[in-house]
């Protein structure tokens, strides 16, 4: 199917399925590490490996415009540095399907941005493909088969949600941190939105190699986490990254390479190649489906309505690339 799509789509679905693999191996760092140091250490060590990959393939460093460095690099602001920031926070206060169903704003509002700023126009059945997409991946996030809890952790949760019943101050906390996670949720896929939108701009100023504009979006979205770290506290349980063992550091440098640095290159190439800012970002947003089978292999139960959610997504691709 990829030898039939525009280059720029077919980048934009590769990036998803780097960040697939990716996304397993983080699971099991992100188990031992806090996920803020995490960013920013997969980010470091991503600049160093592009750095290294640009000088191999003797780019020129200086070939961007400063009006085009600029884009780029407010680009990384927006998107690595404050919009993942962001989806955090969210993760941390709705957990993971929430925060996933929220950040599924990000394609409709890069598609109204992208008509907004860019004058950009989608397709009307592509436009529709959008839809059944988005759809298709929230229905994923929310069906995907869990573990049934042991009745001692179903107890546990019983006598919390008793607690924070008959406890006012506790109830008006949860509410506030469910409505601070939906919030920070929404900022953050209007920041990636923005982001996107931004990142466009830079390759309007003229032709821009794409693992030297991932080097500069990567380094500003760096400084932004750096800065944040020390604001954003350190969970119970969590250990310095540089004592993980031989083992998780090289589920450390797979997930940089193959997701951090390998998933952004594509990513830009899709931005730069790809029919409209909307098509890309719903595209880059197809994550989930290709996270599907690679958990089944590892013996996860799959229920038949995540399935029937992922064939729905696949017809809207279909419709989607079938407007273009």
């Amino acid at each position: 199917m990829l030898d039939t799509l525009p280059i720029g789509e077919a980048a934009a679905l590769g990036a998803a399925a780097a960040w697939a693999v990716s996304s397993i191996l983080w699971v099991r760092i992100g188990l031992h590490v806090r996920a803020t140091v995490v960013s920013l250490v997969k980010g470091v060590l991503a600049l160093g490996m592009l750095a290294a990959a640009a000088w191999a393939m003797a780019v020129d460093f200086g070939s961007l415009s400063p009006l085009a460095l600029g884009f780029f690099a407010l680009s990384g602001v927006l998107g690595i540095g404050f919009g993942d920031t962001l989806y955090l926070d969210s993760l941390n206060r709705l957990g993971p399907t929430r925060s996933l169903l929220v950040a599924m704003l990000a394609p409709p509002l890069t598609i109204l941005g992208g008509w907004a700023v860019l004058q950009e126009r989608v397709p009307p059945l592509s436009l529709l493909g959008v839809a059944v997409t988005v759809a298709g991946v929230a229905w994923v996030v929310t069906r995907r088969e869990r573990p049934a809890p042991s009745p001692r952790v179903q107890a546990e949760a019983a006598a919390e949600e008793a607690a924070a019943a008959a406890e006012p101050a506790g109830a008006d906390a949860a509410r506030r941190s469910l409505w601070l996670g939906l919030a920070t949720g929404g900022l953050g896929a209007a920041m990636q939105a923005a982001s996107l939108i931004v990142n466009r701009y830079g390759y309007a100023q003229g032709e821009a190699d794409a693992t030297l504009t991932t080097i500069v979006r990567i380094a500003a979205g760096v400084a932004v986490l750096a800065a944040a770290l020390p604001l954003l506290g350190r969970p119970a349980g969590a250990v310095p990254v540089w004592r993980l063992g031989g083992r998780l550091w090289g589920l450390f440098v797979a997930a940089t390479l193959i997701g951090t640095a390998g998933g952004m290159v594509l990513m830009q190439v899709a931005v730069d190649r790809g029919h409209s800012s909307g098509v890309v970002q719903t595209l880059l947003s197809t994550s989930p489906l290709f996270v599907m089978p690679m958990v089944a292999l590892t013996g996860e139960r799959l229920s038949l309505s995540a399935v029937a959610g992922a064939l729905v997504a696949t017809a809207g691709l279909g419709l989607l690339f079938a407007g273009l």
